[in-house]
């Protein structure tokens, strides 16, 4: 086979490689996404809930606030499980959080593109 030839094919698995790794990486970010959406989701069912329960004991002039203590640890989980996804949406996307403002910056910024401070 000619040298020609063999660069091609060398090129071609090469792309097909960055594609199948592209690929991969949105099919991670999109099930990443969806859990991310099922936390909100769940935190917000759990605030309605509360929400309910404190106006039903203030109708009956009911004090207990344990209850909703039980469901505020409920979405404080909830929100460590978020964490742990947001973590992993920023390596995927190779960015991180700028530490004052929070924007999404390259992973190897030393400035913040939107507030300037150093990281």
């Amino acid at each position: 086979m000619s040298d020609k030839l063999k660069l091609i094919k060398m090129s071609l698995k090469e792309n097909a490689d960055i594609a199948v790794k592209k690929s991969q990486d949105l099919i991670e970010y999109s099930d990443l996404s969806l859990s991310m959406a099922s936390c909100d989701k769940a935190i917000n069912e759990i605030c309605m809930e509360i929400g309910k329960k404190i106006y039903k004991m203030y109708k009956s002039g009911e004090d207990n606030p344990k209850k909703i203590i039980e469901h505020c640890e409920e979405i404080k989980k909830l929100e460590k499980e978020k964490e742990k996804i947001k973590k992993k949406i920023l390596k995927l996307k190779d960015k991180k959080e700028c530490r004052i403002c929070g924007t999404l910056i390259d992973k190897k910024a030393y400035f913040c593109d939107k507030c300037g401070s150093k990281q």
